[in-house]
């Protein structure tokens, strides 16, 4: 198999980014992490560890559309929260520890995030060379239409376990749900060892022909 370990994250954040890349030096154009959860398992499905962490940073506040999606308050995460390297550095020691594929729902918007946080930290890491597929790039071909169509992931928990997804939009609930879906995704062939070399020699996640508007 490709790696000995998934890692599977979500991130929930203070707003929506104004463009889509990630080169301004500051990251003016993006928003800020507010929330960030990882669950790490072996090849056969066992979780090992988990995380669910806040960011209690005051540099940023969340936008009110933001607000009635995740539903994160500034004071909850001011009060409940780690420093931004604090979580940036626990998030990098599991990835140099485990060494795993990286998955995520909307990895473009994921991975993104995380490097402008890094920067904003002050942190010198590349999450380029990190392997990682995105279960919403895979999957957009099961909404039954003939053209590419991404699934949100209450969209494709739906199609494939015919029930709703609970607590939609916390990180971890969305991580472990992302995790549900891969594994079942993979269990039934729709994800093959192919499907996941391939995305992750493409490299570049290719939502450009693809109207997203959030996970």
């Amino acid at each position: 198999m490709i790696k000995s370990h998934y890692m599977f994250l979500d991130t929930e954040a203070s707003g929506e980014p104004v463009r889509w890349d990630v080169s301004s030096v500051d990251g003016s154009d993006w928003p800020y992490l507010v929330q960030i959860s990882w669950v790490i398992y072996t090849l056969d499905g066992n979780e090992i560890k988990r995380e669910k962490l806040y960011i209690d940073e005051q540099d940023f506040k969340s936008t009110s559309s933001a607000l009635k999606i995740h539903k994160i308050t500034d004071r909850f995460r001011q009060q409940n929260g780690f420093s931004r390297q604090e979580v940036l550095n626990r998030l990098l020691f599991d990835l140099q520890k485990y060494d795993p594929l990286l998955i995520c729902h909307f990895l473009k918007f994921d991975l993104n995030l995380l490097k402008v946080e890094l920067r904003r930290a002050k942190i010198d890491y590349d999450l380029n060379q990190i392997p990682a597929f995105c279960t919403m790039l895979a999957t957009k071909y099961l909404a039954g239409t003939p053209h590419a169509r991404p699934l949100h992931l209450s969209q494709l928990y739906a199609v494939l376990f015919y029930k709703s997804l609970q607590n939609y939009h916390d990180a971890l609930c969305d991580t472990l749900a992302t995790a549900e879906c891969f594994f079942e995704l993979f269990k039934s062939g729709y994800i093959t060892e192919k499907t996941i070399l391939d995305q992750i020699k493409e490299r570049k996640i290719g939502y450009d022909h693809i109207k997203v508007v959030s996970k």
